[in-house]
């Protein structure tokens, strides 16, 4: 007990990130949040589901639909986020 509390031990069940989850981090407030708020109010999601689906659509459409230089920035923190 006293190894894994130190940090000796790797915890299980924790995962790194995907490379969505990363861009949504860093470029939510700035690219995703306006068209995702506008989206979920035209389609009238009521249920957390329903948002957070809307959400992630919209973050995966944006994603798409990126500047390369971007993309290539979130694969690099991407690859960081899977090294620790």
């Amino acid at each position: 007990m006293e190894v894994t509390l130190s940090g000796g031990d790797e915890l299980k069940g924790t995962r790194a990130p995907q490379e969505l989850e990363v861009y949504s981090q860093f470029h939510y407030g700035a690219c995703i949040k306006v068209d995702a708020d506008s989206a979920i109010a035209a389609e009238g999601a009521a249920s957390c589901g329903e948002k957070l689906s809307k959400r992630k659509e919209v973050t995966r459409m944006k994603y798409a639909a990126e500047e390369d230089t971007i993309r290539a920035e979130v694969k690099q923190k991407h690859k960081e986020a899977l090294a620790l």
